[in-house]
């Protein structure tokens, strides 16, 4: 998921904002299923994360929350999301985020639905949101995970966006992941 280009995404599920930029990170130890990360990266930038998971009932309760800030206010983040996973079979999530732009431009926003469904080696997703300034821009998604072997996956997928200014754009896609 690329979280940077809002055409193409509108959740920010990734437990900390700048990512991969030269840094230095704290974790804290695990407190009943409560942990934080406190990081300072290059480019003046601070990121705050929370993230909550838990056995809750018939299932686990995951809840993150994030802050990124930069030095000059722009590409600033904020971030909530959560989910529930019943016994390994059915999961739910959503999240909400923002975005701060350079140059006066407006703040971009996202709401992110998604039901997951695994059944054997198959992850089935149905995902919908709107992402944008205001959240004028709609997208839908369904797609599939399929665990082949334990380095190997099969992934595809159908996306519908549709852009507030009446364009849209529908694809699919397919692919391998070997992970080593």
């Amino acid at each position: 998921m690329n979280r940077d280009n809002p055409d193409t995404s509108v959740g920010w599920f990734y437990y900390d904002g700048f990512s991969r930029n030269s840094r230095v990170r704290y974790d804290t130890p695990n407190f009943g299923g409560l942990t934080g990360a406190v990081s300072f990266a290059s480019g003046d930038r601070q990121e705050l994360a929370a993230r909550f998971n838990r056995e809750v009932g018939p299932g686990r309760l995951i809840v993150l929350a994030g802050l990124a800030n930069s030095a000059d206010g722009s590409n600033d983040r904020t971030m909530i999301s959560g989910g529930y996973q019943f016994n390994n079979r059915f999961s739910f999530a959503g999240s909400r985020s923002t975005r701060t732009q350079a140059d006066d431009a407006p703040d971009l926003e996202s709401i992110f639905l998604s039901a997951n469904y695994q059944f054997g080696k198959t992850i089935v997703s149905f995902d919908f949101g709107q992402s944008g300034v205001d959240g004028e821009d709609e997208i839908q998604k369904v797609g599939f995970i399929y665990k082949s072997v334990k380095q190997i996956d099969l992934y595809g997928g159908y996306v519908n966006f549709n852009n507030a200014d009446d364009t849209s754009l529908a694809s699919g896609f397919a692919g391998a992941r070997y992970k080593f």
